[in-house]
């Protein structure tokens, strides 16, 4: 009596097991899985006693056709590279809007003339396969060119933000080494001291008629197994980590991502994410892969929710991908009912709450680290029910997604893991470092190699996943293992809630759970908020 959950076991002359819960705190679904998994390690300590119960696994055969179809993504994709799909379209139709900025606009024709003519320069520098071209510029047509030039020339791309200190950058050209940096004049002050051979792109010499070169056939000098790009991101240890993708893996996000949305060449996008975040990767080359237009708003008009929505409706905007905390701004903005957009895609963050099912476009959230090549799973969250937190769903095309815990046994349906990833999208590593690159790219026990994201999640029971946050977030209290990301996950469904963080704090007792609050209205009263968590979570959790 009292207990919301209790296992009665029974021991005669058979061994009886009695579940026994609160059907108002728990699914009968979830109990009968529950008892499956005890059944399973009863079984697995029966068939060998001398076993670690760590090598017994615990899913039943339900759950195990259940994952394997979850993961079931394979499709074929084509064997070429991102860059010859843009020239295969470029063939087509030369006469296509490909990029539009404030003050430019460039067909499919020019802006491969101008691309085959950096990457004809490039070449002359001794560009080839598995060569680093380090690009510092800001969002332009200077950087679509540029990006198209370096996979052209064979070699592969390191984008570098220009508001980055001249230490970080220095760092970043020194251990690429990267023989070429294209920049724009406008930066040349903020580079630190480098061997590398600068280009202005934006000189004059780069702006010469090349219209014959339109149609200049490119030079295939990179494969699938070739490197497309280099991406920094931060590290644990202070120093940035090179992170390696191959051009399968960006073939394959451009061929997902034109095939889910519908891509065409009537549609629109846009290049908002910063050059040196991944989604910048993701903004251009599908779009150029199937014809259709980038546009570039300024500065101010990016920064700016209100702007910017207003610029998505005045410039027919189809398709937008905006970083989770621009996305959940712009979401609180009135959007015309005569816009152009069909779908608002975000990522790069958790997204804590769905938009009005009003909204006359989907918005579809993403996860997905660097080095699984920018995007891994999706979900389409626009009109869901305000108390569910948003999932970020299932995997893309040839992608798997597994919630393992420490012995890289698959976790259950609603039992946190940490998430590993494996397929075509997989990184080739951290470019020269070699002890970090085996630590988080491992090869499984089936010989299939996986990235471990350091992302706790758990699957729901139809498939999506959910994320919880980070495993270095998980704490122990009072000698329970508790994920404050789960906790925060409870907290974000509360109506009045719209923002909240738990960290673990030291007292000169036990350690504290302390949740940090942004009310949606009227805050809750801390008894309410107890009596709350107290329907959703353990009571160690929220005593």
């Amino acid at each position: 009596p009292g207990f919301g959950l209790a296992l009665d076991v029974y021991a005669d002359s058979e061994t009886v097991l009695k579940l026994v819960y609160d059907p108002s705190r728990y699914e009968a679904a979830t109990m009968w899985r529950m008892l499956g998994h005890v059944q399973k390690i009863l079984e697995g300590i029966a068939a060998n006693p001398n076993q670690c119960l760590s090598a017994i696994p615990l899913l039943t055969s339900a759950e195990e056709q259940a994952f394997s179809q979850w993961n079931d993504t394979a499709v074929e994709i084509p064997s070429v590279c991102a860059h010859e799909m843009f020239e295969q379209q470029v063939a087509r139709t030369p006469e296509a809007v490909a990029v539009v900025t404030e003050n430019l606009q460039l067909s499919y024709g020019e802006l491969n003339g101008r691309a085959e003519m950096l990457a004809e320069r490039l070449r002359g520098l001794g560009v080839a396969p598995e060569t680093l071209v380090a690009i510092l510029m800001d969002r332009s047509a200077d950087l679509v060119t540029s990006v198209v030039a370096v996979l052209k020339a064979g070699g592969a791309y390191v984008p570098l933000d220009p508001d980055y200190p001249k230490e970080r950058l220095a760092y970043m050209l020194q251990e690429t080494r990267a023989p070429v940096l294209l920049t724009q004049t406008a930066h040349l002050d903020k580079l630190p001291t480098t061997t590398a051979k600068v280009i202005c792109i934006d000189q004059e010499a780069l702006r010469a008629d090349t219209a014959n070169l339109s149609e200049a056939p490119g030079r295939r000098s990179a494969g699938p197994s070739n490197l497309a790009y280099v991406i920094y991101t931060s590290g644990s240890t202070g120093a940035p980590k090179g992170v390696e993708i191959e051009h399968c893996g960006l073939t394959n996000l451009t061929c997902w991502h034109r095939t889910v949305y519908g891509i065409s060449s009537s549609d629109r996008a846009t290049q908002i994410a910063s050059p040196a975040f991944d989604a910048a990767v993701w903004e251009i080359w599908p779009y150029l892969a199937a014809g259709a237009s980038i546009h570039i708003p300024d500065e101010s008009t990016r920064l700016s929710p209100a702007k910017l929505v207003a610029w998505l409706a005045r410039n027919r905007i189809t398709h937008c991908f905006m970083p989770t905390p621009l996305a959940e701004e712009a979401l609180e903005e009135t959007w015309p009912r005569e816009t152009a957009l069909r779908v608002l895609l975000t990522g790069g963050d958790k997204l804590r709450r769905v938009p009005k099912a009003s909204l006359p476009f989907a918005l579809v959230n993403h996860y997905g680290p660097t080095e699984n090549s920018v995007v891994t799973t999706w979900a389409e969250v626009a009109g869901q029910d305000m108390s569910a937190a948003p999932p970020i769903g299932k995997p893309i095309a040839n992608t798997k997604v597994y919630a393992l815990d420490r012995y890289l046994r698959t976790m259950p349906v609603g039992v946190p893991g940490e998430l590993y990833l494996a397929g075509k999208g997989v990184a080739r590593g951290y470019h020269k470092q070699t002890e970090t690159t085996a630590e988080r790219f491992i090869v499984s026990s089936s010989g299939e190699r996986l990235y471990r994201t350091g992302d706790l999640v758990r699957y729901r029971e139809d498939g999506n996943l959910e994320f919880l946050g980070r495993i270095d977030e998980q704490v122990k209290i009072r000698g329970y293992r508790i994920e404050t990301g789960e906790l925060e996950v409870c907290l974000n469904r509360h109506p009045a809630i719209k923002q909240c963080a738990v960290i673990a704090r030291e007292t000169s007792n036990d350690p504290q759970l302390v949740a940090y609050l942004v009310a949606s209205e009227e805050p809750p009263g801390l008894e309410k908020l107890r009596e709350y968590l107290a329907q959703k979570v353990p009571g160690y959790m929220s005593a």
